[in-house]
């Protein structure tokens, strides 16, 4: 397979634990069809099992699909992020976000804040106990196996959904194209229920 794209990651640390991630992505062919997504991946412990976020839900929410999808604070079991469709496909994206945590039993893990905090400009996440891989092979959704991970994905932009599994694609103005570098800011920082309300991080960015 040809590459598609390159991606470039900057990363500044700052004293307080706080880290600045800034991913560049580069399109290094003129005929690239739609993306379904383009972002970043993380596999963390399997002891961060809950999550917070500030940003449209409750229910999952794509750009297509997000009318009732409302903006606010919600917290759920990353168990009980995932949409079990019959045959297992993409699901449980929740977007719009500003701010998001994943944190262990005892409110301790990570905090992850977007830098586009305007309009619904945020990022989109979506956490499993699986991969996609294991997502994408599963012909049913009783053969999808947890593993011993939190697997995060963190995407600056998501395509649309459309009613592709069963109809037309979705409409060009929710299909995501790569057609000139495009910047993903987002910053991460130890996590604990000390450091305060998730809403004041919504805003919260360190200068470079």
């Amino acid at each position: 397979y040809r590459p598609i794209a390159r991606m470039h990651v900057e990363t500044i640390v700052f004293p307080s634990g706080m880290m600045n991630v800034e991913t560049t992505y580069t399109p290094l062919r003129d005929d690239l069809p739609y993306l379904p997504r383009l972002g970043v991946r993380l596999t963390l412990d399997r002891a961060l099992e809950n999550c917070a976020w500030y940003g449209r839900g409750e229910h999952e929410s794509y750009p297509d699909k997000r009318t009732g999808a409302m903006f606010g604070i919600y917290r759920k079991k990353i168990a009980d992020l995932h949409e079990p469709y019959v045959r297992p496909q993409e699901n449980g994206s929740r977007g719009g976000v500003r701010a998001l945590s994943v944190t262990d039993i005892l409110g301790a893990g990570l905090m992850i804040v977007g830098e586009e905090t305007y309009e619904d400009k945020g990022f989109s996440f979506s956490a499993h106990p699986y991969t996609a891989e294991a997502l994408d092979k599963a012909e049913h959704t009783f053969e999808l196996k947890a593993e011993d991970k939190t697997v995060l994905s963190l995407d600056w932009r998501m395509g649309g959904i459309g009613s592709n599994s069963c109809g037309p694609l979705p409409l060009e103005k929710y299909c995501l194209s790569l057609k000139e570098p495009a910047s993903f800011t987002v910053v991460m920082r130890p996590y604990n229920r000390q450091c305060g309300e998730l809403i004041n991080f919504a805003r919260v960015l360190p200068e470079k």
